[in-house]
């Protein structure tokens, strides 16, 4: 489905395409970042020197930001990228109904 959006939405397209898909792969990583980092926080926090935590409870704050920035960012692509396709898609609908004759698609009923 992503080489057809790919195709349809040409060579000056794709380039909103590609940046969409590389905002999206980054924000999944630091997404599962994101999840695996409160193991090594509550495993010190409860440990037997709970002072050390803040420099695992930074990387989880700095790692939810980024993520947070990052998959704005996504977003915000994501309607750019499907406002651009579907305009695309209008035109060449637009152009298939211009180039059907007069009456193709007529029920056949006659009164």
């Amino acid at each position: 489905m992503i080489r057809q959006s790919c195709r349809v939405l040409g060579p000056e397209g794709s380039r909103p395409l590609n940046r969409l898909l590389v905002l999206q792969s980054g924000a999944a990583v630091l997404q599962g970042i994101a999840f695996a980092l409160p193991v090594p926080v509550l495993r010190t926090l409860l440990g037997t020197r709970p002072g050390d935590v803040w420099p695992w409870l930074t990387a989880f704050a700095a790692c939810s930001l980024a993520y947070t920035g990052l998959q704005g960012a996504a977003l915000r692509g994501g309607f750019t990228v499907g406002s651009q396709l579907s305009r695309v898609l209008h035109r060449r609908m637009g152009d298939q109904a211009n180039r059907t004759p007069p009456g193709a698609s007529g029920t056949g009923r006659r009164r």
